[in-house]
């Protein structure tokens, strides 16, 4: 019997939102399942990698090879960098932090950049 190599997809995922938010945390914690409760101001942006098997029912077997971007959540350099760092996205992850309520506000202008860079 032979066995068949799954197919790889390469994935791009941006998480988006204000400052403090948690974004960096999320992704401490899928990657490496890790926590820790210090803010450290992410400068720019940080890439992950997470590489999943998948297998769907009935289809056949999928290697995802997924880049996340941990973006910067400073409003002033939103509009000017968005090209470099979410061109080529696939999938967003717009982040708020519910006891701050301007976060929840602001996500709205996080994901009209993001659709103005990629589409919808």
């Amino acid at each position: 019997m032979v066995m068949m190599e799954p197919r790889r997809m390469k994935v791009k995922v941006c998480l988006v939102g204000e400052h403090a938010v948690g974004k960096t945390s999320l992704i401490k914690r899928y990657v490496l399942n890790e926590y820790d409760d210090r803010y450290i101001v992410t400068l720019g942006a940080k890439v992950s990698k997470k590489e999943l098997a998948l297998s769907p029912k009935g289809g056949d077997p999928v290697q995802m090879d997924m880049t996340i971007w941990d973006i910067m959540g400073s409003k002033g350099f939103r509009e000017l960098l968005r090209e470099a760092y979410f061109h080529g996205a696939q999938g967003i992850l717009a982040v708020a932090d519910i006891t701050r309520y301007d976060t929840l506000e602001d996500l709205d202008s996080w994901v009209e950049s993001v659709f103005r860079t990629v589409g919808e």
